[in-house]
């Protein structure tokens, strides 16, 4: 519950599936899950009281891109991409930092941090 008070499960979709589960209605999608909650955890899994689902990679806007780390790669090469050039060039977005990569609320979080840089550089 890092930055919400109430209960929330965000599952990721990866490779050939994403496209597939993409294609079905949200109710399937919540059906699915809960099916596999179930049987994980058993029956007394009550149904989620509300369902966000994002297609990513059929929205204009991203295509499904996001960081993810490479092979070889440490937590620390996220912050240094928050790092600016020469105090002129600032840096956000989820790629900058570890704790929330890949995330929205990471690249807001990252977005709030390099405009207080800028702001205190001007001040």
């Amino acid at each position: 519950r890092t930055f919400s008070s109430v209960n929330v499960l965000v599952g990721f979709c990866f490779g050939n599936y994403a496209p597939v589960v993409e294609q079905k209605t949200d109710a399937e999608i919540k059906d699915e899950v809960t099916g596999i909650l179930r049987t994980m955890f058993g029956a007394s899994v009550s149904e989620p009281s509300s369902v966000i689902v994002t297609r990513w990679s059929t929205d204009a806007h991203t295509f499904g891109a996001y960081s993810y780390p490479g092979v070889g790669n440490v937590p620390d090469d996220f912050n240094r991409f928050a790092e600016p050039i020469n105090n002129r060039l600032f840096f956000a977005g989820e790629h900058t930092t570890f704790d929330y990569h890949g995330t929205v609320h990471g690249a807001y979080l990252s977005g709030l941090e390099a405009a207080n840089r800028i702001a205190n550089k001007a001040g």
